[in-house]
């Protein structure tokens, strides 16, 4: 009997070597952390991803770092990726659907394809007031803050510098005005993306070498009236241990719920609540 039950377990640990499980632990600065995988995304391009544009489970937009846009699904061809076609070249990129070309105009991704959109009038006034156009490479636009057309519009702003500025535009006798100034910068890093959330909140900052998640400061506040749950950009250990395995993140939540994110060889993982 004991010998069956030895050979038992030695059959399920050679299972689980060869990769039949679907969770896999990780152990991260003592603690136990359980992500779980949950599929295999057929999608060429992984290994090749520059820039989350939209990280909507259903409809995550990424840029490629040669240019192109694809957008993540469930496809006919047996792939779940497909190409978005357009025939300009890629400046800017706007909240969660906007573009600005080379060309000066401002184009919105509706489903698969790309029009031509005037619906950006704070943003083209962001552009006319700053200095240099060239050294912006994504903009987004906090819905969250407590402000409205008479104060300001603000935005994160990301710049080939590499750091993240938040800029108000504003109104003041019928002209338009800004202010800037520094959000988020780390020594020796340079930020090369945000993660913005379906409702328009900071989730993530990506720079060259590590991932800051928003999260608690004290996780002790889910459990204890008397203390805040203030939320921060904290550097996450999971992801950023993982970073060059990682094609992207996306649909990232903060607090219980972290990130999900799906790997350069198409595994993906949901609810890590990172380490």
């Amino acid at each position: 009997m004991k010998k069956n039950k030895v050979l038992s377990l030695l059959l399920i640990c050679s299972l689980m070597l060869s990769g039949c499980n679907l969770i896999k632990e990780e152990t991260t600065n003592g603690k136990t952390i359980i992500p779980e995988y949950t599929d295999k995304i057929n999608c060429s391009i992984l290994k090749d991803v520059k820039m989350v544009i939209n990280q909507d489970s259903i409809n995550t937009i990424v840029l490629t770092n040669d240019g192109e846009l694809y957008r993540l699904g469930k496809y006919s061809d047996g792939t779940n990726c497909k190409k978005i076609e357009h025939n300009f070249d890629i400046k800017i990129i706007f909240n969660q659907d906007g573009l600005y070309g080379e060309d000066g105009k401002f184009y919105k991704i509706e489903d698969n394809n790309i029009i031509e959109s005037n619906d950006f009038f704070y943003e083209e006034a962001l552009l006319e007031l700053m200095k240099n156009v060239d050294d912006i490479i994504k903009v987004s636009r906090d819905f969250n803050s407590d402000y409205d057309n008479k104060n300001g519009i603000p935005y994160y702003v990301l710049k080939s510098d590499g750091n993240l500025y938040k800029i108000i535009v504003s109104m003041h006798e019928d002209k338009y005005q800004f202010s800037e100034e520094l959000f988020k910068s780390y020594p020796d890093e340079k930020i090369i993306d945000i993660g913005i959330s379906y409702f328009d909140e900071l989730k993530y900052i990506k720079t060259d070498k590590s991932y800051y998640i928003n999260k608690v400061k004290d996780e002790r506040c889910y459990d204890y009236d008397d203390i805040k749950c203030d939320y921060d950009l904290v550097k996450d250990d999971f992801f950023t241990k993982k970073y060059n395995d990682i094609s992207f993140l996306y649909e990232c939540t903060g607090g219980h719920y972290g990130c999900n994110y799906i790997l350069k060889n198409g595994k993906k993982y949901e609810d890590h609540i990172g380490g």
